[in-house]
């Protein structure tokens, strides 16, 4: 998650801006992007279409009055809609088009230009459904069984997101 690091700029200000075709500097806040982007790292956020957004991306997008940035699993070519995940988060979820304000360009502090990773964004789906079938598996197997998986997956997980920033 992420919000306006200036006092005087909020993240309704940001918003607008973005909206308006101009580029924000937001700090990230949250852990759901780690350890690509940790809290208190500022990111610079480029407006763009749904459209222009590739596998991979980190997408901006408005939800509850926040701006959310997370990576960009799928894009619906017919609706704009965006499947968009956390790489530290758990399952995805579909972000109307309506929704999307920019991607993220680049961190800031320290400064590291961030490229679309298709790689990432399929191990983040992998990610994702493993967490969704733990509940349809748990009834077969014991739950310290998948416990002991998922974790060491997780593991795996962060080993290579680590490696990848």
């Amino acid at each position: 998650m992420i919000h306006a690091p200036a006092p005087g700029l909020g993240t309704v200000v940001a918003i607008e801006r973005l909206r308006a075709g101009r580029s924000t500097s937001l700090l990230i806040e949250g852990i759901s992007m780690e350890p690509l982007l940790v809290a208190g790292q500022t990111v610079r956020i480029e407006p763009c279409r749904p459209e222009e957004l590739r596998l991979g991306d980190l997408v901006a997008f408005e939800r509850d009055q926040r701006v959310i940035l997370h990576r960009v699993l799928r894009r619906d070519l017919e609706t704009g809609e965006v499947t968009e995940k956390g790489d530290n988060a758990p399952l995805p979820t579909l972000v109307p088009a309506a929704r999307v304000l920019g991607r993220a360009t680049e961190r800031l502090d320290p400064p590291r230009r961030i490229r679309p990773g298709p790689w990432m964004a399929r191990l983040s789906a992998l990610h994702g459904m493993l967490h969704a079938s733990v509940g349809r598996v748990a009834t077969r197997y014991p739950r310290s069984h998948l416990a002991s998986v998922l974790r060491l997956l997780d593991r795996i997980l962060r080993t290579v997101r680590r490696l990848a920033a």
